[in-house]
């Protein structure tokens, strides 16, 4: 998601969860959207970047029959075994799930919301195409994906996909990336200003007149001090791991992602 260092979509902020912030986000000035997007990249660097939306627009490869899905053999024609007799399968696959032969591409996941297909620059019905098995986009009414891509042409006239990639912030997420961004914004403020009264990182109590300072035991980068925080990261990314695992394999052709960026 986005590049290794910062999300692409800045998440929704709760104003019920930070008292005075605008509820109306034309009312924000640039410290609230400085905290907002402050807060978002915390969380999200703390969570492995699991959490958030980006733009994608790719280039897909056609999915062929490989080990674990279809005959596991190569070539323009594929055959296969159904009900002890051999087919021969033109394009696409076929599993012991599916009566028909399917036209499949494979995206980048997790895939939350397909925008738009194109194919020579013409765009493709909606009808014309379902997503099946969560990040599987199969052609249906007939016809396949193109084989191949050819890339001596435009991005815009070749084969694409538009969508959106991620997981949506849930009810936690916006809750806590609410009240960090309430504390980002009481340390820079719109006025200028700044809590003054703010004890030191790790500090939690002073004795003004012994001048005696007790730190805390947690001595975690990421303990923010607030519950809802670090409740939310503490059940996303238990762990800590700083992104999480994903599979590749020599024998599927990875899609061309030549654009990914924040949902307007």
């Amino acid at each position: 998601m986005a590049n290794a260092l910062y999300p692409c979509t800045p998440w929704p902020i709760n104003p019920v969860c930070c008292p005075g912030w605008p509820a109306d986000p034309t009312q924000w000035t640039q410290a609230h959207r400085d905290a907002q997007y402050r807060a978002t990249t915390y969380l999200w660097r703390a969570t492995g970047g699991l959490i958030g939306l980006c733009r994608s627009v790719v280039r897909p490869c056609l999915d062929e029959c490989v080990a674990g899905r279809g005959s596991g053999w190569g070539g323009w024609m594929m055959p296969y075994i159904r009900d002890g007799e051999w087919f021969n399968s033109l394009c696409g696959c076929t599993s012991g799930c599916s009566c028909s032969e399917l036209c499949t591409v494979t995206l980048p996941g997790p895939v939350h919301l397909i925008e738009s297909i194109t194919v020579a620059g013409q765009v493709v019905p909606p009808s014309d195409w379902r997503q099946i098995t969560g990040d599987r986009v199969a052609r249906v009414n007939g016809g396949c994906w193109p084989s191949c891509q050819d890339l001596r042409v435009p991005d815009a006239d070749g084969f694409t996909i538009t969508y959106q990639r991620g997981i949506p912030p849930g009810l936690d997420a916006i809750a806590a990336v609410s009240k960090l961004a309430c504390k980002y914004l009481d340390e820079c403020p719109p006025d200028g200003g700044g809590d003054c009264g703010e004890l030191p990182e790790g500090v939690e109590s002073v004795s003004r007149e012994g001048l005696t300072m007790r730190f805390g035991d947690n001595d975690s980068s990421l303990d923010t001090g607030i519950r809802a925080v670090s409740d939310f990261i503490a059940s996303v990314n238990p762990y800590g791991l700083t992104e999480y695992p994903s599979v590749w394999s020599p024998d599927v052709d990875e899609p061309l992602i030549f654009y990914e960026g924040p949902v307007t």
